[in-house]
């Protein structure tokens, strides 16, 4: 039932959907509107077409009218027409503007009146005349060549070489006039008309009759229509093409299709300004309004999902994240209007006071791992590779004695940096068992380097102790031992139906807590097995006191004393002891006690070196029987 004044979930999501769908129309109506600007560039692709048709055509006429003069003119030449002719055929085709620019012709190797050029053409086209029509000797057929200036002031040109009886006539049609013929074509407002070499440089461009060259980004886009007709293969310069470039920020149509003459090809480059944009213009207002409108309902929507639902389930999540580090006293409850969010707010409520009744019981810490696992409080467990750790405080019965009430914040003291240290370096505290603490590393999250890292843990309770010793007389009074083991064993959920305790069972648990008691009798502080000597590694640098065998085990196994980080060489005394320790097992009892004189020397009050040094020189003088064992062997718990 939703409460008076508040909103349901589903009234939410209507509001959702709705937004939802007036997002989908602005994208249909964005895509109808590329769908029209593409229909505008097809319409502006055949425009283009029909433009480069209609200048190609005009193109074509002015070629075949030059053909037909020069074969009219030929055959007039033939017949002995004299060179007054050809004054007048020129200002004839000239007053036409068919775009002949100039006519020479010779007779036998002898040019006929030179002075048949037109009045506008250069010097250096009436000196050259004579040389060209020399070049063209060799030509059987008629056909159109390029002709290059000879001289300073000429112009290149495009001739027509058609060869008569006895003689060659060239009809020239200079670059700068072709020019002028190319700007009087219309290409749009501001388009313009290129002619490209098969290699794609700009042989002519359109001039205006005022000759000033066409603006610079109409050439810009020639010259990059001409990059792609260099790219192109031979076989496909006979085919038109159309491209679209951008070419200093502005959009341009290009069309290039091909000519008469060796591959060269006309490009008909349009901006695309002058035709779309009117339609971009209009696009771009609609696109503005529509941006305009979904800015606002965006906003809308924005200001009522973070108001209404991503603000309550933020609320929520930061909740649900005390309960999950157990900072219960952080929940509070929240009213929200919408109703479910009202109603999950008071459940969360109500089940963190549950937890916060319920964690007085259990280690905070160790819940929150379990809960992170998903792990279900019932009977149970698994084989697990951990270390275990077993932290005794020395002479504290006799301490109790004395101290009376003081004997509670003694061992809270030692019990609380020791925990501290414990789960700093990753552990898992499993028991106080008076002024004593049990841990184990690798579970309930598993750890790769476990050993090492309660090796770390153990050397920083040490190094508290030691701390809290110099400065609390009750502590000057108390030593520590701390034994670790590391191996499989059985961690899980153990106790009853009415109660559990997450704990550690199994051989290497055992042996951990045997290893805490053998510095009793080595006069070590930290005894550590062989898997955790073996796992630890390079980690740590180590001694190994001797071989024990257990209350409880059968099998002997070696001890090892953890001495340090090894984050410098290990200390000069290890390694005589270890040399000791070998000639004992092997019975050579006089080099043991050399080795061990090497080893107090370095370290007098060295515990294992006395006490080995009392057995050795035992042995030497009671010597042992020949099945005789280097093992130790201790009857304690």
């Amino acid at each position: 039932m939703i409460g008076r004044g508040r909103l349901g979930l589903r009234t939410v999501l209507l509001f959702a959907i709705c937004a939802s769908v007036v997002l989908c129309g602005v994208l249909v109506h964005l895509s109808w509107l590329g769908v029209m600007r593409s229909v505008s560039q097809s319409l502006l692709g055949a425009l283009e077409e029909r433009i480069a048709d209609s200048t190609r055509r005009e193109w074509w006429f002015g070629v075949v009218s030059i053909e037909k003069q020069a074969e009219a003119l030929a055959g007039s030449l033939v017949a002995g027409t004299e060179p007054e002719l050809l004054r007048k055929t020129v200002e004839a085709a000239s007053a036409l503007g068919t775009g002949l620019g100039w006519i020479a012709a010779q007779r036998d190797g002898q040019p006929i009146e030179i002075e048949a050029l037109p009045a506008f053409a250069g010097p250096g086209d009436r000196a050259a005349a004579a040389t060209w029509l020399g070049a063209t000797r060799s030509i059987t057929t008629p056909r159109w060549v390029r002709l290059l200036p000879m001289a300073e002031g000429g112009s290149p040109a495009v001739g027509y070489a058609y060869p008569f009886a006895g003689g060659m006539l060239l009809a020239a049609i200079p670059d700068d006039l072709l020019q002028r013929r190319l700007a009087e074509i219309p290409v749009g407002k501001t388009g313009g008309t290129f002619v490209l070499s098969a290699k794609g440089e700009v042989i002519i461009a359109a001039r205006q009759a005022t000759q000033a060259p066409l603006a610079a980004p109409l050439l810009a886009a020639a010259e990059a229509a001409g990059r792609a007709v260099a790219r192109r293969n031979a076989r496909d310069l006979d085919s038109p093409e159309n491209l679209n470039l951008t070419v200093e920020g502005e959009q341009f149509a290009v069309r290039i299709s091909p000519l008469w003459f060796q591959g060269w090809q006309m490009a008909i480059v349009l901006p695309e300004a002058d035709y779309l944009g009117a339609v971009e213009g209009m696009i771009a207002r609609v696109t503005l309004g529509i941006a305009f409108f979904v800015l606002l309902v965006g906003a809308g929507a924005i200001w009522g999902t973070r108001r209404y639902v991503a603000a309550p389930i933020g609320e929520i999540a930061n909740d649900l994240r005390h309960v999950e580090r157990f900072e219960l006293e952080m929940v509070t409850r929240r009213r929200h209007i919408i109703s479910e969010f009202d109603l999950l707010s008071s459940a969360l409520t109500r089940m963190s006071a549950g937890l916060a009744d319920f964690a007085k019981f259990i280690p905070t810490e160790l819940v929150r791992k379990l809960i992170t696992q998903g792990a279900r409080a019932e009977p149970g467990g698994r084989s697990q590779e951990i270390t275990v750790l077993f932290a005794d405080l020395a002479g504290f019965t006799a301490l109790s004695e004395r101290v009376g009430d003081r004997t509670v914040a003694i061992v809270s003291r030692f019990l609380d940096f020791a925990t501290e240290e414990i789960v700093r370096s990753g552990g898992t505290v499993d028991k106080y068992i008076g002024d004593a603490v049990m841990a184990f590393w690798g579970a309930p999250v598993h750890h790769v380097d476990h050993a090492r890292l309660a090796c770390e843990a153990a050397l920083a309770i040490l190094e508290r102790f030691q701390a809290v010793r110099a400065e609390d007389p009750d502590f000057a009074q108390l030593g520590l031992r701390i034994g670790l083991e590391s191996g499989p064993a059985i961690v899980g959920m153990v106790g009853s139906a009415r109660r559990l305790n997450y704990t550690a069972l199994g051989d290497t648990v055992n042996l951990a807590s045997r290893l805490e008691g053998v510095n009793k009798v080595y006069g070590t502080i930290i005894a550590i097995g062989p898997n955790c000597r073996d796992l630890a590694g390079e980690a740590v640098h180590a001694r190994e006191l001797d071989w024990i065998r257990v209350y409880g085990r059968s099998q002997e196994v070696p001890v090892f004393e953890l001495v340090e980080l090894a984050k410098q060489s290990a200390p000069a005394w290890i390694e005589p002891y270890e040399a000791a320790l070998a000639a004992y097992r092997i019975g050579d009892f006089t080099e043991a006690e050399a080795a061990l004189d090497r080893v107090l020397a370095l370290r007098p009050e060295d515990g294992p070196a006395l006490r080995l040094m009392r057995r050795v020189r035992q042995l030497a003088d009671n010597p042992p029987p020949p099945d005789w064992q280097a093992v130790t062997e201790l009857d304690m718990k």
